[in-house]
């Protein structure tokens, strides 16, 4: 049973205790009450919940903020119907349990309980880590973009337009010594330049999400450009985040 849980569960950095756990301990638990118990914690509420939660992780590159937005999150998506049968049963539970649900994580244990976050309320861990995408993953379909409540909307057009202004750019400065692929390929569907993902906000600028790091863009003409861009995106179209691939020169 133990493999069940250790896919991706409900975390909210907002929500976390102070406290601190065993991930040994508290896995025996989980284990016992989807042997044991029933309701919310049943084993196809767990597994199941775990899907639901990485496709959410894929989908918004961080952890849930709430159960309340969890529940929400695919609402603006385009195949929302399809979501809402697939995952038919964690809706369900969701919104019945969603005033007793508790959300506990420290840097290596995410969590949900029942109602009081100890040990034998545990309805479902496991430890957390950020999606793994390769160059090619990330060139292809890593493009985020968050409306000014948070919730990430598709935009094709947006995508495709980006990938054309970044080309140019990347032309004007092709001087530059820019960090290879690993899988540099002449093959034209896999990147020729190592892929970064970079995340913009009007707040902070722009950040390698590779290393959490602000970038200097004053030092990098490249950059500089990328950022206006993306500036400029975001007034026009009400954004409050983007996340896009690029390469990033030496």
């Amino acid at each position: 049973m133990k493999k069940y849980f250790q896919l991706l569960v409900a975390v909210s950095l907002l929500s976390c205790a102070e406290q601190d756990f065993s991930i040994d301990n508290l896995f025996e638990h989980a284990n016992r009450n989807v042997q044991e118990r029933s309701g919310i914690y049943q084993l196809d509420y767990n597994y199941w919940m775990a899907q639901y939660l990485m496709a959410y992780i894929r989908k918004y590159y961080e952890q849930p903020k709430d159960i309340e937005f969890l529940i929400k999150a695919f609402d603006k998506s385009e195949n929302i119907e399809l979501v809402r049968e697939v995952y038919a049963l964690q809706y369900q539970l969701m919104l019945e349990y969603k005033n007793d649900l508790k959300l506990y994580c420290n840097d290596s244990i995410t969590a949900i309980f029942y109602k009081r976050i100890k040990p034998s309320n545990i309805v479902a861990i496991t430890g957390y880590t950020e999606p793994d995408f390769d160059d090619y993953e990330r060139e292809q379909f890593i493009y985020k973009y968050y409306d000014k409540d948070g919730y990430v909307l598709g935009n094709e057009d947006l995508t495709l337009r980006y990938k054309q202004e970044r080309h140019t750019i990347i032309q004007k400065y092709d001087e530059l010594n820019w960090i290879h692929s690993d899988v540099a390929s002449a093959l034209p569907f896999i990147p020729k330049y190592k892929v970064f993902l970079i995340e913009y906000t009007p707040n902070q600028g722009l950040i390698c999400l590779d290393n959490k790091r602000p970038i200097d863009v004053d030092s990098s003409p490249y950059f500089k450009e990328i950022e206006q861009w993306l500036k400029t995106t975001c007034e026009k179209e009400g954004y409050s985040r983007m996340i896009i691939p690029s390469p990033i020169p030496n």
